[in-house]
């Protein structure tokens, strides 16, 4: 066997273990991601129980809140599906904007834009709970438009009728 065989033998021993040490960080690294994940979701549960016990039955988030979806028009009880109910509750109450409604290219959500006299006023966003994008916020930040998020798929987010209604006004300075 010459040099080079022993050199290329060596290197290609060398590689298969660096691969094999490559596979095992990465099952290491998505084990990790996993329980972090967990983690994160017990965090969440137990905020949500944590102000669900410390409501004390008053107002939102109130005793059984979380439990039964309420009485007041909402987005589980509308018979409609997300997109649509924030579009009628948006066009009804605020005849006086001009809306705009497109899919995000970088993660799941819409984006509704509001205008008026064809200057940006709001800038709402519809999106999971599984989306942690923040691109867009940072982005109307700097431009100064108001932006606004609601989770169309929390449990225990109604997304009230009037609640819409209400941080919407207040973001339009109404």
């Amino acid at each position: 066997m010459g040099i080079l065989d022993k050199l290329f033998g060596a290197i290609k021993t060398a590689a298969d273990q660096a691969k094999k040490e490559i596979a095992t960080a990465a099952n290491a690294l998505e084990g990790a991601a996993g329980k972090l994940e967990d983690a994160v979701e017990d965090e969440c549960i137990g905020l949500d129980t944590a102000m669900q016990q410390s409501s004390g039955g008053a107002g939102r988030g109130g005793k059984g809140y979380w439990d039964k979806v309420p009485a007041e028009p909402n987005q589980y009880n509308s018979g409609l599906g997300y997109r649509e109910y924030f579009e009628l509750i948006f066009r009804e109450s605020f005849p006086e904007y001009d809306l705009s409604f497109e899919e995000a290219e970088s993660h799941p959500s819409t984006i509704v834009t509001f205008t008026n006299a064809g200057a940006k006023a709001l800038v709402v966003e519809l999106m999971s709970e599984k989306t942690s994008a923040k691109m867009l916020r940072w982005r109307c930040e700097n431009e100064g438009v108001p932006y606004l998020r609601f989770y169309y798929d929390h449990w225990g987010w109604w997304n009230e009728k009037g609640y819409v209604i209400e941080r919407a006004s207040k973001a339009l300075g109404e």
